[in-house]
């Protein structure tokens, strides 16, 4: 048959597809397909042999017209009946046979739509036999049943053929066929499975699941198909499963034939394929270096948990099919563009380039970016992959090098250096000024002396060394080395010594010339600049981690809370504290917090043979007094003399420090506002160095602002503050916390913004339904600002309807983004609200910027004026 005809009429796979072309081969029954305009689309081998066409006649040239035995029998007109009424058509007709004979034929006609093409199915099956057996001609019955059971060995070297194991179920679950496949899966001789019920023949679960989907097709008439992880043999295998109804001619389901197919090799490949994958993007989420990848249009097709965060994206599949047009570094999009547009045109990557990108803070970022085209199976390029390295600290440090080598290089040029002439002997011949000074000796003293006398004892062998292959001209006559000499005093120079030899006319060596420096001072430096740079490294990754600390030390209700949360994030670093607040009263101070547990305490205390009834306790000396004094950070190699220092005890001083209290250093820093001291605190642990004061003392503010904020916060929670409706601050309330946060503004670069709202028509409210009803407005509006702004923000009612709101920003504001913010959240109360009535406002927006000159009552005036100006634009 042509493997090439557009089928139509079959959707499965292509190896079901083979199997179902093999059958329609060997099957003794003519099947023949056409469309409406009479071109046959599909005959199989019997439709050749019985329509006598030869295998080398392409059946897509055949016509129903060339066939004149199709209209002498009929059949052409039942077609063209079954093409207009769409309805399947069965009948009985006759053949005539060109030696004067006719052939007895059962006709099924089987019409179905592919696309928008109106086709037909045509079985003829030859029911000469029976028809002959009417008359008596037991002959041709045994011809026809020889030739059934030659078609039936046929199908079952077919179906034996096949791997996929192949049952046939009746009707009371009972094994009616079995092919060679099943024998080998259920580990059986095929008559052993051939009577028996599913249930002996499968695990129960497996045989469950079976009898389960054989019994919907007998009740349902339907297929089912599905994959079954099934235990076969001891052995749990996955296989697909199709269960597919076998009907007789009126439509009654007989048997279920059940294909089994073993894809645990496919299984495994899947499951092993998504393992690969989540290793993949594990991977991907944790390098450091920024993953992402783009179409051929510039489109973001996917990228790594680094990227998302450098972008601030929360939900990363917004980002999917964006442009660089679409992010913050936008200006640089155009140029972004041509740079993978030619890695597209040349299929070459670009590799390790340095480019500045904007973040989403508007800061700009030095990057190490590389790009690489990514291609298909067939080689084409499809798009690109890209990965960037954060080194804008590695730009500031080598731009930060390069300034102290050329202020050193400046200074080594203003500089004199020493010059000599020496011998192949090793004596000076001539020395200059500066080589005198920088060893020490005169100008006489040095033509006694050579090099190796100058040079330090552990150089020395060094030296010679160096100095004798110098006369055999290796290293083409020439070295330099950095040699520590020994001035005349005793003193240890670092010098950089450079020569080379001057050679006569007949190439022997007549003297050296040697070029000293004193390079002390570029030893001392590199050291110095060594260390600092690690107390840089140090000092910035400590403020990253306080900066993390300080951020969970918001305003707060209870100063304690304060403390606690401090000790809680700092023993994450591995540094305990220990805070004493001031009682203002007789330098006395109390024990307020310590981040060591009362066990640990009490062991501390019997260490030191200390009893401590009290935690109140006055400083009248030791470093502690110091800082009270003079209000300045002090660095401790033992800490612990903090910890009991101001204790009334006199026997301190007299016992031995614990060995493991040695290790540790400490910091004691002053808590104050302004010049007010509130607080010593004392941290302490064995990573700490002294490099670390400035780190801390600027800690020490932030925590010293959120204990007096917190302070101040109990202390207003004594007043009346609360409006008695809403909950909110009444106006003393608002004023009190308003100005405190006005002095706050600058220490913690805060950016504050004021909101006066006015409703719109309340009187009206009162007066149509009431002051209940208008009371209970007014909750509502205090409800609606409580969800509107954040904790943090300071709300207060002023009087009648009249409310204001101090937002407190870690960035600039928009005002119109906040009036839309507002207006959406009065916008929902109205539409979900069942009250008689709608709630509107004026309001007046500031952004109060830092001003000596201008107080919260001013700010409050302004906001005011912009509140009446936006209610006269409501009315226009």
């Amino acid at each position: 048959m042509n493997s090439n005809l557009d089928w139509g009429i079959f959707t499965s796979s292509d190896h079901q597809h083979s199997i179902a072309l093999s059958i329609l081969d060997k099957t003794s029954i003519v099947i023949i397909a056409l469309r409406e305009n009479g071109d046959c689309i599909l005959i199989n081998s019997a439709g050749r042999r019985f329509l006598n066409i030869s295998d080398q006649f392409d059946s897509e040239d055949l016509h129903l017209s060339l066939i004149p035995g199709w209209e002498l029998s009929g059949l052409a007109a039942l077609i063209r009946l079954a093409f207009e009424t769409k309805a399947e058509q069965r009948i009985q007709i006759t053949w005539p046979l060109d030696n004067g004979n006719n052939l007895w034929l059962d006709v099924y006609l089987i019409p179905y739509t592919f696309g928008e093409d109106q086709r037909i199915v045509v079985v003829l099956e030859d029911k000469t036999l029976s028809h002959l057996l009417n008359e008596g001609m037991e002959q041709a019955v045994k011809d026809r049943v020889a030739a059934l059971h030659d078609s039936e060995a046929r199908y079952a070297f077919l179906s034996d053929s096949i791997p996929d194991l192949i049952l046939s179920i009746d009707s009371t679950e009972h094994i009616i066929y079995a092919n060679f496949s099943a024998g080998q899966f259920l580990h059986k001789p095929i008559d052993e499975i051939i009577g028996q019920p599913i249930s002996h023949c499968f695990p129960p679960i497996s045989a469950d699941f079976l009898v389960n989907n054989i019994l919907h097709v007998f009740s349902t008439g339907e297929p089912t198909s599905g994959e079954q992880n099934l235990q076969i043999s001891r052995e749990k295998i996955w296989f697909s499963i199709r269960c597919v109804p076998v009907k007789n001619k009126t439509g009654q389901v007989i048997s279920c034939l059940v294909i089994i197919r073993d894809i645990n090799t496919t299984k495994l490949a899947e499951a092993e394929l998504i393992q690969s994958r989540y290793m993949l993007n594990l991977i991907l989420d944790t390098v450091p270096q920024r993953v992402f990848w783009k179409d051929r249009e510039s489109r973001y097709l996917g990228f790594n948990r680094a990227f998302a965060l450098d972008q601030q994206i929360n939900d990363p599949s917004s980002l999917i099919g964006k442009t660089d047009e679409d992010l913050s570094w936008k200006e640089n999009a155009s140029q972004f563009r041509n740079e993978e547009k030619a890695i597209f045109e040349n299929d070459t990557p670009r590799l390790d380039f340095e480019e500045l990108r904007r973040m989403p803070e508007g800061h700009m970022l030095w990057v190490r970016t590389s790009l690489v085209p990514l291609h298909d199976s067939q080689s084409k390029i499809f798009g690109i992959l890209g990965t960037y390295s954060d080194i804008t600290e590695e730009k500031w440090m080598e731009a930060h090098f390069k300034e102290n080598e050329l202020r050193f290089r400046s200074t080594f040029d203003q500089a004199a250096v020493g010059i000599a002439h020496i011998t192949p002997k090793d004596r000076f011949i001539i020395v200059n000024q500066r080589l005198c000074e920088i060893s020490g000796y005169s100008g006489d003293e040095m033509l006694q002396l050579g090099l190796e006398d100058l040079t330090h004892p552990d150089e020395r062998a060094r030296i010679h060394e160096l100095l004798a292959n110098f006369n055999n001209l290796e290293n083409e006559g020439k070295f330099q080395e950095e040699v520590k000499f020994i001035r005349k005093n005793g003193e240890v120079v670092w010098v950089q010594l450079s020569a080379s030899v001057v050679i006569n006319p007949q190439g022997i060596i007549q003297y050296w010339v040697a070029v000293i420096e004193d390079i002390s001072q570029r030893k001392r430096a590199t050291e110095l600049l060594a260390l600092r740079t690690y107390e840089l490294g140090r000092s910035n990754q400590l403020i990253a981690s306080l900066s993390e600390v300080s951020a969970r030390l918001e305003p707060t209700r209870d100063p304690l809370l304060v403390m606690e949360t401090l000790g809680k994030e700092l023993k994450k670093l591995r540094i305990y504290i220990q805070v004493a607040t001031n009682l203002e009263k007789d330098d006395q101070f109390e024990l307020s917090y310590s981040s060591i547990s009362n066990q640990q305490f009490a062991k501390l205390m019997t260490v030191f043979h200390i009893k401590m009834t009290t935690k109140k306790f006055r400083l009248k000396r030791g470093i502690s007094k110091e800082i009270i004094d003079h209000k300045r950070p002090v660095f401790l190699i033992n800490p612990s003399y903090f910890v009991f220092e101001g204790i009334e005890t006199t026997t301190f001083n007299q016992y031995r420090i614990p060995s493991s209290f040695l290790k540790i250093k400490g910091i004691l820093l002053p808590l104050q506002i302004g010049e007010k001291l509130i607080g010593i605190l004392a941290l302490w642990g064995k990573r700490i160095e002294k490099s670390d004061i400035y780190a801390f003392s600027v800690f020490a503010n932030q925590v010293a602002a959120a204990l007096e904020a917190s302070r101040l916060y109990q202390e207003i929670a004594n007043q009346a503050i609360r409006d008695e409706l809403t909950g909110l601050l009444n106006r003393r309330g608002f004023f009190t916390l308003g100005e405190q946060q006005l002095r706050l503004q600058a220490r913690f670069e805060q950016y504050l913004n004021l909101i006066y709202v006015d409703l719109d028509h309340f009187k009206s409210i009162n007066d149509r339904f009431g002051h209940q009803v208008g009371d209970q407005a007014l909750i509502n509006v205090a409800d609606i600002l409580k969800k509107c702004f954040r904790n943090a923000d300071i709300i207060g009612r002023l009087g009648g309807d009249e409310f204001v709101v101090l937002t407190i920003e870690k960035r600039p504001s928009d005002p119109h983004e906040l009036r839309a913010r507002l207006e959406e959240r009065f916008k929902n109360f109205n539409s979900r609200h069942t009250s008689p009535y709608t709630i509107s406002f004026s309001a007046g927006f500031v952004s109060c910027e830092l001003s000596p000159n201008i107080t919260l009552d001013d700010w409050l005036k302004k906001a005011d004026e912009n509140m009446y100006q936006n209610k006269r634009e409501n009315k226009l």
